[in-house]
C-alpha cells in the first residue's frame, strides 16, 4: 500500500467521468470533505486512469470508498452514499 495513506484517516473513491452514480455522489463527498477537512483525506482516482490502484484494491464495482487509518485498509463502501453514511464510517474509523 502507498505510503501516503500512513498516517491519519484517508477516504480513497475509486469511479469514473461516466459513471452516473459516481458523478451523483461528488456534491455530498466535496461537502462531506469541506465539514470535516481536519479529521479526513479524500483522494479520487479514476478507474479508467489508475489500473494499478484499482488492481492493488481490488475494485470490481463503482463508486467504492475504500477507509484507510494509519496504514490500514479498514472498511470499504460500494455504490453512492449519503453524507450520513459517509459521517458513520468517519467516526467507525475514527474509534477504531
Amino acid at each position: 500500500m502507498q505510503s501516503r495513506f500512513n498516517e491519519g484517516i484517508h477516504f480513497l473513491k475509486f469511479g469514473a467521468d461516466w459513471c452516473s452514480p459516481c458523478r451523483a455522489m461528488e456534491p455530498v463527498l466535496n461537502k462531506f470533505e469541506n465539514d470535516h477537512i481536519n479529521r479526513v483525506n479524500i483522494h479520487r482516482f479514476d478507474v479508467d486512469t489508475e489500473s494499478e490502484l484499482t488492481v492493488e484494491f481490488g475494485i470490481r464495482n463503482i463508486p467504492t470508498i475504500i477507509i484507510i487509518k494509519n496504514g490500514e485498509n479498514i472498511d470499504r463502501l460500494s455504490g453512492a452514499q449519503t453524507s450520513q453514511t459517509l459521517l458513520k464510517k468517519l467516526e467507525d474509523a475514527e474509534s477504531h
